[in-house]
């Protein structure tokens, strides 16, 4: 529902840029508690620098492999092809976007990722102590370092690790997704620009805090999931990221060819390319690596 949300935003706000439509930009909130609540689920089982490598696997070859026709085509200027390439946004005292744009969500996730290899290391309340302090640095002043380090989206994340430690809820699911859900839709627009500074404060609370409920909620629901009428949402959620980062490609030949097109090229790549690769890294973790380097 989160990647279909930013792809409908996306296909919209090409030929429609005021319209109710930016909604579907919270499904990137949405995207981060679901990060957060799956690292602090998964990340015990391994030692951090195994970790933040699955991490960086998981996300750079396929961003890479996305990436590189952009690049060209664009020739953005310095500072976003080393955005783009490295997914640290910060160069002088400038934020920079990398190309495509959807990549800006890409560097929050892996500040969140590096972050939380120093808490499996230890240092988790030196990790805390720094995001606070730039959290109020990047509030009060123009430091880019401070506004990036400090951004209350980072919050979302923090909020699905969390939701991850709670017990899941029982009967209180159900109205838990829906008030989310409802909350989202008659929340303002404003936030749908900000990702950091005290103007981010504002998606949080519109955005952010309803996306908790919905992946709080969302807990206590996962026995019906199972059933078959789950399963082509299930598979549209494994293709998610796929979806997220191939759409750009499609997003102008028309809002339902787009939404269309986006979910299918999705399912295509994460078939043929993210699966072969995720598989590629499980194989070479085990040890085994002349499978490893067999064609998938």
């Amino acid at each position: 529902m989160a990647a279909t949300a930013v792809v409908v935003h996306h296909a919209i706000y090409v030929v429609a840029p005021d319209t109710s439509a930016r909604v579907g930009a919270a499904g990137v909130d949405l995207f981060f508690v679901i990060s957060g609540f799956i690292i602090a689920t998964v990340a015990n089982r391994r030692s951090p620098s195994d970790f933040l490598a699955d991490r960086i696997w998981r996300i750079f070859p396929l961003w890479l492999l996305v990436v590189t026709p952009w690049l060209i085509a664009k020739q953005p200027e310095l500072p976003a092809v080393l955005t783009s390439l490295t997914l640290w946004p910060v160069f002088g005292n400038q934020i920079y976007a990398p190309t495509p744009g959807v990549g800006w969500s890409l560097c929050f996730e892996m500040l969140f990722y590096g972050a939380f290899a120093l808490a499996l290391l230890g240092w988790g309340r030196a990790v805390v102590c720094t995001f606070l302090a730039m959290l109020v640095l990047g509030s009060l002043s123009d430091s880019a370092v401070a506004r990036y380090l400090g951004s209350p989206l980072i919050l979302e994340f923090l909020a699905g690790t969390f939701i991850a430690r709670l017990r899941p809820p029982n009967r209180a699911a159900l109205p838990l997704v829906i008030a989310g859900f409802v909350w989202v839709a008659v929340a303002p627009l404003e936030p749908f620009a900000p990702t950091e500074g005290a103007e981010a404060f504002l998606r949080l609370a519109y955005w952010g805090i309803p996306a908790a409920l919905i992946v709080y909620g969302a807990r206590g629901l996962e026995d019906r999931f199972a059933h078959k009428a789950f399963d082509v949402p299930v598979l549209l959620g494994d293709a998610s990221y796929s979806i997220y980062l191939f759409h750009p490609f499609v997003v102008n030949i028309g809002v339902g060819a787009a939404i269309a097109g986006s979910l299918i090229l999705g399912l295509v790549a994460h078939r043929v390319v993210e699966r072969p690769l995720n598989e590629l890294r499980r194989k070479w973790r085990s040890g085994d690596r002349s499978l490893a380097m067999k064609p998938a």
